[in-house]
């Protein structure tokens, strides 16, 4: 694709430069004087049709900056929007609906690579989902927020990475903005002396919460560590990026998010499975070991043995070492409150396996099939949140096929990593395969304590790496 761009004159730029800068002035003057904030928009969409106009791909370079760096707006009615990550995805879902149609020759063999076809199963299979939700409403949001993540971070990433040259300039987009954060984050906690009572405070405006905070570092880690291969070890590069992989590791441990310490761990024994073809076994080992643990714990309703002691079980607030005890005796309130929504979500399974109750509507739905014995202080759930397990939530909310579906595309994505890491002959091709999978990894293990996957934050880096990986496949003509 050649960009547009290139082919503008110095007049031409110059014209639309004193252009730009007119329509700025009149959209301040005008928002001025009428107090309407509409105006100030005005020149970013302006802006950002032209840029559309003339190469879509620099939306896209805008909006991996921007990544690290949105934010959330509450909009009303329990609404929230991703600023301004959220708005560039609806302009790429709009794009890519239309590319078909203006492009020559367009290439749909990214389409046919089984990663690919996982996604569009799942993107079909949201319609039946959506039409038999108990909510259609909040069920159309989603549906049409999924496709436009979608689009935007897997089949935008696979037109704009066509090499490992395309992936090195897009890397630095993302890792130069998060380190910025991440250092003001840390600048901020050190005022506190780095105390587990302010790691939630000292994240905001850019994340949520400390948990979204340390899954997001953990899951860039692989990237980091990998890209310092890329420059000679004198470079000023390398330097930054070995630096920086030990000052992301400090700021994941400050983040008191034990999910993401695990995930470490968990990335650093996936490296060595993969390296040593072993992932493919142990991934078939560790289903046949949770389903027969699954299986124990329904067997005579023995779940109901881990019951919490409403009294004991407590938020040991500001307290780390208190906090980590009760994680092990089984006295943590966000675990066993955990317990007691993954209980209710099994009751809904059962009520409606095949199609489930609809995306969006576990909140509204769940309390109605908890069981009063696994109730916490937490309970009320104020913050409404789901079910801290993304797989449990999809057979909840999306049914049987749903759950099927993600976790069939989970367990490909791991058996075609170890087969195009042992393919790949060039080590740098090596190292990009073994630093998404490892990214990929730890996004999914997330997944098994929270609900990350619906965030802009590890959504988005979910579905690039996947495009990455496909892509690479398609690069290096490694069959399926």
């Amino acid at each position: 694709m050649i960009s547009k761009i290139e082919h503008i004159t110095n007049k031409q730029l110059l014209t639309v430069f004193y252009g730009l800068s007119s329509v700025v002035l009149l959209c301040l003057f005008l928002a001025i004087g009428t107090e309407e904030r509409f105006f100030y928009l005005i020149p970013f969409l302006v802006v950002g049709g032209l840029l559309t106009i003339l190469d879509y791909k620099y939306i896209y370079y805008i909006l991996l900056i921007a990544l690290p760096l949105s934010f959330s707006v509450y909009l009303g009615a329990n609404a929230f929007a991703e600023l301004p990550t959220e708005p560039i995805m609806v302009l790429f879902l709009l794009i890519l609906l239309f590319r078909p149609f203006v492009t020559k020759n367009y290439d749909f063999s990214f389409n046919h690579h089984p990663i690919s076809l996982f996604i569009i199963a799942q993107l079909l299979w949201l319609i039946p989902v959506t039409l038999n939700s108990t909510d259609i409403v909040l069920s159309l949001k989603y549906l049409v927020s999924k496709y436009w993540y979608v689009a935007t971070f897997f089949y935008a990433t696979s037109i704009f990475i066509k090499s490992i040259k395309d992936f090195k300039k897009i890397f630095w987009l993302l890792y130069i903005p998060l380190l910025l954060v991440t250092i003001i984050n840390t600048i901020r906690h050190a005022f506190y002396n780095f105390e587990f009572y302010y790691a939630n405070s000292v994240v905001n405006p850019f994340f949520i919460n400390h948990v979204i905070y340390g899954a997001y570092l953990a899951t860039i880690l692989p990237l980091v560590y990998y890209a310092k291969y890329w420059y000679s070890k004198s470079s000023f590069a390398y330097k930054l990026l070995n630096y920086s992989f030990y000052f992301f590791i400090f700021a994941v441990i400050i983040t008191y998010t034990r999910a993401s310490w695990l995930a470490l761990i968990i990335m650093f024994g996936t490296a060595f499975l993969l390296k040593n073809k072993l992932l493919k076994t142990t991934l078939f080992i560790g289903i046949i070991g949770i389903s027969v643990g699954i299986g124990v714990l329904l067997h005579q309703n023995k779940y109901v043995d881990l019951a919490p002691n409403f009294e004991t079980t407590i938020f040991h607030e500001g307290d780390i070492a208190r906090h980590l005890e009760s994680t092990y005796t089984f006295e943590d309130v966000s675990g066993m409150e955990r317990i007691y929504r993954w209980v209710a979500a099994k009751n809904m399974i059962l009520a409606k396996p095949w199609l489930g109750f609809g995306t969006n509507c576990f909140y509204d739905n769940y309390k109605h099939y908890s069981v009063l014995a696994f109730e916490t202080y937490i309970s009320d759930n104020k913050e409404k949140s789901t079910t801290h397990n993304y797989f449990i939530m999809l057979w909840a909310e999306q049914g049987f096929i749903g759950f099927l579906l993600f976790a069939g595309l989970c367990i490909a994505l791991f058996i075609l990593a170890q087969k195009y890491y042992h393919n790949a002959v060039e080590k740098e091709h090596k190292h990009l395969i073994l630093a998404v999978t490892l990214s990929l990894t730890s996004i999914i293990f997330h997944l098994f304590l929270n609900d990350l996957i619906e965030t802009d934050k590890l959504g988005t880096l979910f579905f690039f790496n996947l495009a990455v990986l496909t892509r690479l496949s398609i690069l290096l003509k490694i069959n399926y």
